[in-house]
């Protein structure tokens, strides 16, 4: 299937935006998703609280499967951030968790990208911030079925108190979606830049991207 861009339903493009890649190789498929904070919002949380939080708005959410019988080349999957820079989607940090996260994150670099890695299964945080944010009716997804499908038969590993999905489902688009949510919630630089106080503790920030990879 032909990927058809876009351009001009690009919005709010003085916002940067926060991709990340959930990798797959033959078993699975490569998940990739884009979002940006366009602004804060107020958000109820008792009778006379309230916290102010980012809404976070998906330029896409895209599903890259894996040919029978073959693997995902992942310069593909680089080619097309460059060709979405080059249409002026001002991509400005990528993450990924994967073992194969290394080598890609270290081309990226090379063409200026803002690398590193978010772990989505090593703790639930990215998708608690997910839960909220969905549940506070903070994110604005596009219309993507199977995305849709994955959140919500997810699932909570009462053992390992791990996110994961039914038996024969998948998560890899859902994972995608959890890395920009987390990524951009914890991303101090964007509460300074709408001049809200952050509520993130440092140490989730410091999970995000390290200062070598900046």
């Amino acid at each position: 299937m032909q990927l058809e861009i876009l351009p001009k339903k690009f919005r709010n493009l003085k916002q940067s935006r926060w991709v990340h890649i959930d990798l797959g190789l033959t078993k699975d498929s490569a998940g990739i998703a884009c979002g940006h904070v366009e602004r804060f919002v107020k958000v109820q949380r008792g009778e006379n609280e309230y916290e102010i939080m980012p809404e976070i708005i998906f330029d896409f959410v895209l599903e890259v499967r894996s040919p029978k019988n073959g693997e995902i080349v992942f310069e593909k999957v680089r080619t097309l951030l460059y060709k979405l820079r080059g249409l002026k989607l001002p991509i400005k940090w990528i993450s990924m968790d994967s073992y194969q996260s290394k080598d890609v994150g270290q081309i990226l670099r090379q063409k200026n990208f803002k690398t590193g890695q978010v772990s989505i299964d090593k703790s639930t945080v990215p998708y608690d911030f997910t839960k909220s944010a969905f549940l506070d009716r903070r994110i604005l997804l596009p219309n993507h079925q199977r995305a849709l499908d994955e959140i919500v038969h997810l699932e909570r590993n009462q053992k390992s108190m791990k996110i994961d999905h039914p038996p024969s489902g998948s998560k890899d688009l859902s994972d995608a979606i959890a890395g920009v949510v987390y990524g951009l919630v914890c991303r101090r630089e964007i509460w300074a830049r709408h001049k809200v106080t952050s509520f993130v503790p440092s140490h989730v920030i410091a999970e995000i991207i390290s200062h070598n990879s900046e």
